[in-house]
């Protein structure tokens, strides 16, 4: 017993230390998959690729496999929820539509789910500013996640995981397209995700949030 009393202060000093070593390779493990943005830390582009890749194997599987997928961590708010109309089903692989290197459709055709009235009607009620478009920007680019030019790109569709979507991204360039989208049908969609594209809801922005990310969007093709 004495001799226990004896080394029974290493022993707590090699349990604190383990813990100590445990905490250090959990944060290291943490630092790996995000980068510091300003104030924030945002997720690596390859681990938003991933996210993006674990919401379209969720939605390809059905409305019961996309309901186990709810809530697994992989997404935003907890799971990664996919909400609105029923779709045709989404065929993903590596090269079925515009990459890096590929051509932006322009006029694109698609059947998603329609808002429902009166949103589908609704005119963005924020006044077109710089300041709103520069917080359309930075939600568009940075703040948003998984980041929109992960599919998107520079606006034109050809964002780096749109090869592997079909139907591809939207191309926000091609004013043939756009002009026949109401801002309340993009808000619904960026709201509530499209069933059948690779597209995720964006539940975790709030309202003003949505409605500055659509003046951005407007700003391509005018």
């Amino acid at each position: 017993m004495k001799n226990f009393n004896f080394f029974k202060p290493f022993l707590i000093l090699i349990f604190i230390a383990l813990g100590a070593l445990w905490v250090f390779i959990g944060q290291g493990m943490a630092n790996e998959n995000f980068v510091e943005s300003g104030s924030k830390l945002l997720m690596k582009p390859e681990n938003q690729a991933s996210i993006v890749l674990a919401h379209m194997d969720c939605d390809k599987g059905g409305r019961g496999h996309r309901e186990g997928c709810m809530g697994k961590g992989m997404g935003h708010q907890g799971g990664m929820r996919h909400q609105g109309g029923r779709g045709h089903g989404m065929r993903h692989g590596m090269g079925s539509g515009p990459g890096l290197d590929g051509e932006a459709q322009c006029p694109q055709t698609r059947t998603t789910s329609k808002a429902p009235e009166p949103l589908y009607s609704k005119t963005n009620p924020l006044a077109n500013t710089s300041d709103i478009v520069e917080k359309g920007r930075l939600l568009f680019q940075l703040d948003a996640q998984p980041s929109c030019t992960l599919c998107h790109g520079s606006g034109n569709g050809l964002g780096m995981m749109s090869g592997g979507l079909n139907p591809p991204p939207r191309n926000f360039t091609c004013k043939e397209t756009m002009d026949n989208i109401p801002d309340g049908q993009l808000f619904w969609i960026i709201k509530n995700g499209s069933v059948g594209t690779g597209m995720p809801a964006f539940t975790d922005l709030n309202d003003v949030q949505v409605w500055q990310l659509i003046h951005y969007i407007r700003q391509f093709h005018e």
